[in-house]
Formats: structure tokens, C-alpha cells, sequence
């Protein structure tokens, strides 16, 4: 019987920093789920994204808060904060190959 090769995980880690560089909120996706039309690590980026986000919206908010805003607001609040106290998103490919790992981190 021949052995089968184990595959990596692939996934894609969304890191929220603020002016200063300190690590605000973090996520990661892993799903092996495609969009359509979508290569897998778009797919991931987007949804590592989306979780951040909120991560970061809870992270400066009360519970109260973060349970009554919705993802409309949770992202133009997220956008406000990357234009106005300088806040960033890094995304880091793992289980890729380097010129797709490149390619997630020019995003």
C-alpha cells in the first residue's frame, strides 16, 4: 500500500497593528473553501480579513457596543481607523509556496 502524502495546511493570518506597530488584534483562516472565481488564498485573505476586523472593533469596544454594531459599520468604522490613526493589516501566507506568500504580502 502506498503512502499517502500528508498536505500541509494553507491558510492566510490577518494581523491589525496600530501607529506604533503594537499587535491590536489577530486571525487566521484556513478553510480549503474557494469562491468562485477566486483563487484558495483570496478566499482565505477575505475572510481573515472580515475577522479582524471585528476582532479589532471588540477589542476597543465594550460588549455592549460591539454586540450592536453590524458589519456595515464594523468596517467603516476599521476603515476610519487605517486612515485616521494609522492602523494596518499585515497578512502572512503559511503553507504556501514563496511567490504566492509574495503575492498575499503585497496586499
Amino acid at each position: 500500500m502506498a503512502e499517502e502524502k500528508k498536505r500541509e495546511p494553507q491558510g492566510i493570518v490577518a494581523i491589525v497593528t496600530n501607529g506604533t506597530g503594537d499587535v491590536i488584534a489577530t486571525a487566521s483562516d484556513f478553510d480549503r473553501q474557494t469562491p468562485g472565481g477566486f483563487k484558495l488564498w483570496e478566499g482565505q485573505r477575505h475572510r481573515a480579513r472580515q475577522s479582524v476586523m471585528w476582532n479589532t472593533v471588540k477589542a476597543y469596544s465594550s460588549t455592549a457596543l460591539s454586540d450592536a454594531v453590524d458589519y456595515y459599520l464594523a468596517e467603516q468604522l476599521f476603515n476610519a481607523m487605517q486612515r485616521k490613526s494609522n492602523h494596518r493589516i499585515t497578512y502572512r501566507a503559511v503553507g504556501y509556496s514563496d511567490d504566492i506568500a509574495a503575492e498575499v504580502g503585497r496586499h
